[in-house]
């Protein structure tokens, strides 16, 4: 799955920003379930790119339980207060 993912985000417009929520989501999920780095780092990826799409709410990432083994990610930090990357 992590190769799928990995391939599908280095494609452009490979997929929409519904599809690169939920395989946030799913990275997420797996990360903190195996305390994969791996996965963490992807699933920070997806949301740095949809925050330069302009397609993040912050309450809503603030909000959902996934994305609890991300916040102590640098790049998750950026996102949440609204840095340039």
């Amino acid at each position: 799955m992590y190769d799928f993912y990995n391939t599908a985000s280095d494609v452009q417009g490979g997929m929409d920003n519904a599809a690169n929520y939920q395989a946030a989501l799913q990275c997420a999920r797996i990360g903190q379930q195996t305390k994969g780095q791996a996965f963490i780092d992807i699933a920070v990826d997806f949301l740095v790119l949809l925050y330069k799409r302009g397609a993040l709410s912050v309450p809503a990432l603030l909000h959902e339980q996934a994305f609890a083994a991300l916040r102590n990610q640098p790049r998750w930090q950026t996102i949440i207060h609204g840095e340039p990357i």
